[in-house]
């Protein structure tokens, strides 16, 4: 019997993030809880400043360069797991373990999903005006 996967649309959405000479989080921008597995930056080639990316300590000398007119992607790729043979594994072990006259409680495996945290991505540009970027980010399908 084959199993026959579901289709399952990827999402995603946009935000514009206006970065400044103070670091601002990327998660401050995001109005609604996701599970972000991938994202993409983007520093458009009308602005006139380069954008630095890190963690909450990041400068424009210890930061990621975004330099104008371009972007850069980062995702999480997922090994994938066979876990549509979980539940027949599981089934399989409690008959053995009844013929044996065992008793066990299988408990099945929870597969971990990993995923960025927005609030962990921040931003600092080299000038006070503000540098308008743009970020794409994608949900994890599995949620």
């Amino acid at each position: 019997m084959a199993i026959i996967r579901p289709t399952i649309e990827q999402t995603f959405f946009n935000i514009s993030v206006s970065v400044t000479n103070t670091v601002t989080s990327l998660q401050a921008q995001i109005q609604e809880p996701s599970m972000i597995q991938a994202f993409m930056l983007c520093n458009p080639s009308s602005n006139a400043n380069s954008v630095f990316f890190g963690d909450q300590n990041v400068s424009t000398t210890t930061g990621i360069e975004l330099v104008t007119g371009s972007s850069i992607f980062f995702n999480i790729i997922q090994d994938r797991q066979m876990y549509e043979l979980q539940d027949l594994g599981v089934k399989e072990t409690e008959v053995l373990l009844a013929l044996a006259q065992q008793c066990a409680d299988i408990t099945p495996i929870g597969i971990p999903v990993i995923v960025w945290n927005p609030s962990n991505i921040w931003l600092i540009a080299g000038v006070a005006g503000p540098t308008l970027i743009n970020a794409m980010l994608f949900r994890n399908v599995y949620t």
